[in-house]
């Protein structure tokens, strides 16, 4: 097992250099993918350290970013009215207090309901509204966002990230090529990741994509170690994931299933967990370069 995660960790030191593909924001600061230099970026699934937490919360997002500088994923789900909310599922019933398809009520009715956990305990706070969570994010230089655009057009949801200054923070979530060249036309800047799973679509995706694209490979974790070097050598950044695959809010796969794998960003239902296993006990790289990230 020592030797796994030790695999992981040369793993990570491997992937030096992989953030210099793509520019930095016009802005000069460094951007969410130079910022992988140092080594992968831990994301936290549904914002939360771990699944006993609400999911797309910003109560929960307040939290993580307190316990160390993960990134943040989300789902996307616009209302009735076309407001942007975070929800995964397409109904509110699972984690709210309410009824109803999201695509079916006002975001005015969707903000008078109430998160819940999976335990049933009610919360104070609302699914929140896209725009709040930039509104935070902006005013935290460190944050960065995976957004799962679920049932949300790149568009909508690009239009107020660009609102918000925070383009060069955030990478799109796609999972089918459609939505994939809709997400790549909705900003030239926006970083896209699409589903990767063999040789064939990476060369699809790069020729589709365009050399001034920011593309990245969102490789499953069981696919061999030869995709993840053909995406590395041919200089696309890498997100994976740790999440079981018969069930994404179970705690997840071992980190010792990266060993010898070039990746630039893992997805974990346990960030804390998973950027010690990759990293030891050594120094966490700060996404800015000054410190040990918060742990």
């Amino acid at each position: 097992m020592r030797a796994a995660i030790e695999g992981c960790r040369a793993a990570a030191l491997g992937l030096l250099g992989c953030g210099a593909c793509l520019a930095a924001p016009a802005n000069g600061a460094p951007g969410l993918i130079e910022r992988t230099a140092a080594g992968p970026l831990v994301c936290a699934h549904r914002g939360w350290l771990s699944p006993e937490e609400p999911e797309n919360s910003l109560a929960t997002f307040r939290h993580t970013e307190r316990a160390g500088r993960f990134m943040l994923e989300m789902d996307l789900v616009e209302s009735k009215d076309r407001q942007i909310v975070l929800m995964h599922d397409a109904s509110v019933e699972r984690t709210t207090t309410g009824h109803g398809e999201v695509a079916e009520l006002q975001a005015a009715t969707i903000d008078g309901l109430r998160l819940r956990t999976r335990s049933g305990r009610v919360l104070q706070e609302a699914p929140p509204r896209f725009r709040a969570v930039l509104d935070w994010a902006a005013r935290k230089p460190t944050v960065l966002l995976m957004l799962d655009l679920k049932r949300t057009p790149p568009e909508d949801a690009m239009r107020l990230v660009r609102a918000a200054g925070l383009v060069g923070r955030v990478l799109l979530l796609t999972f089918d090529p459609i939505t994939a060249a809709r997400a790549f036309a909705a900003d030239p800047d926006v970083a896209v990741s699409v589903l990767v799973t063999d040789m064939a679509m990476l060369e699809r995706y790069r020729r589709s994509a365009g050399t001034d694209r920011r593309l990245v490979a969102y490789i499953p974790a069981g696919n061999g170690a030869s995709l993840f070097d053909a995406a590395h050598r041919a200089g696309v950044p890498v997100a994976t994931d740790l999440l079981d695959p018969t069930d994404a809010l179970q705690p997840g796969r071992d980190p010792a299933i990266l060993a010898g794998k070039h990746v630039d960003i893992v997805v974990s239902n346990r960030p804390q967990a998973t950027r010690r296993a990759l990293y030891g006990r050594a120094a966490v790289p700060d996404p800015d370069g000054g410190g040990n990230g918060g742990l």
